[in-house]
């Protein structure tokens, strides 16, 4: 989602930079990604939340 075009959204759920990326599993936000991230960053932490 862009930010910009969804602030409540993002205000809703605690965005205050970007980028930031919300994982999110049974509808509930369980991780977040705030700032840049390698990609082996990203894969390991989805991959912890997909075990």
């Amino acid at each position: 989602m862009t930010v910009n075009q969804e602030p409540l959204i993002a205000k809703a759920v605690g965005v205050m930079s970007t980028p930031t990326i919300l994982i999110k599993k049974d509808g509930r936000i369980v991780d977040a990604l705030i700032g840049t991230c390698t990609v082996g960053e990203f894969d390991d932490r989805l991959a912890r939340v997909l075990q």
